[in-house]
């Protein structure tokens, strides 16, 4: 077999194996993404420091869209007067790189 073309689909496998490799680091890190994002909003609402009916109706309204939320204090829109103000962090999920860059052919 040619060694060129040899070493062509020796370079297609090498590369299938890595976009693999980066999936499912992609999936584990966007589902840590999400995991951090539900614990700040829960800080948020548990800062809110309300208590009973109070907690309910504000997590009610927001289920049903009737609240708007402030994000890193940048939004147009009044924030409704049964929440001060949650502040959404943008907070980049730490990651560690433990993927080598990619080979360049030769």
């Amino acid at each position: 077999m040619n060694k060129k073309y040899k070493r062509y689909l020796d370079e297609i496998e090498r590369t299938e194996a890595k976009i693999a490799e980066l999936q499912e680091y992609l999936k584990i890190t966007k589902a840590a993404l999400k995991q951090e994002e539900e614990l700040e909003m829960i800080k948020a609402i548990r800062s809110m420091k309300l208590k009973g009916r109070d907690l309910f109706d504000v997590l009610n309204q927001m289920q049903n869209g009737n609240v708007s939320l402030e994000i890193s204090g940048e939004a147009e829109e009044p924030v409704s007067p049964e929440v001060n103000e949650i502040a959404v962090q943008e907070k980049a999920p730490e990651r560690e790189d433990k993927h080598d860059e990619y080979e360049e052919m030769e």
